[in-house]
């Protein structure tokens, strides 16, 4: 007999009869792990270092999966896995922290499961604040100097002595 799904979770019986025999036989029938969906439902980086994330998991079954959670800042990653088993439906935070977060560097969390979900996984992030620009230092001046004054505008400068010898 073929069924036209695989009857996951159910027990099938068979009864075989010949000869005037008869001889019954029970299987339960367990399938394969799957996973439906992982979803990053928030995801943050603090000034701290400390990255956050909340996934969500829809498995087809109570079988169990790997939730595989990975944290990116610039060159710098950490994963960490978790098993996940006996529902179909997970929400899981996870944290990890990096240290010294420097400015302007891109960052990532990345959820992703064994077996792969139906949706591939999923991703967020986004870049830390940017590098403040550093003003040059001013110049000051040194103790036994004073300071030298700007040049007044071009319309107030005292005009050049004329050399022609003529008055005025």
């Amino acid at each position: 007999y073929a069924f036209r799904s695989r009857p996951c979770g159910s027990t099938l019986s068979v009864t075989v009869r010949a000869g005037g025999r008869t001889a019954t036989a029970r299987a339960r029938v367990t399938c394969p792990p799957s996973v439906k969906r992982v979803s990053i439902v928030r995801a943050a980086l603090s000034p701290g270092g400390q990255a956050a994330a909340t996934v969500s998991v829809t498995t087809g079954n109570d079988q169990p999966v790997r939730l595989l959670v990975t944290f990116s800042l610039g060159g710098a990653a950490h994963t960490q896995s978790l098993t996940l088993s006996g529902d179909t439906a997970y929400t899981r935070s996870l944290t990890y922290t990096f240290g010294k977060v420097p400015c302007g560097t891109s960052w990532q969390i990345s959820a992703n499961s064994r077996p792969r979900a139906a949706n591939g996984g999923d991703s967020a992030g986004g870049r830390t604040a940017a590098c403040q620009e550093e003003e040059p230092p001013k110049e000051t001046p040194k103790p036994d100097e004073s300071p030298k004054p700007d040049d007044p505008p071009d319309d107030t400068k005292t005009p050049e002595p004329d050399d022609s010898g003529t008055i005025g």
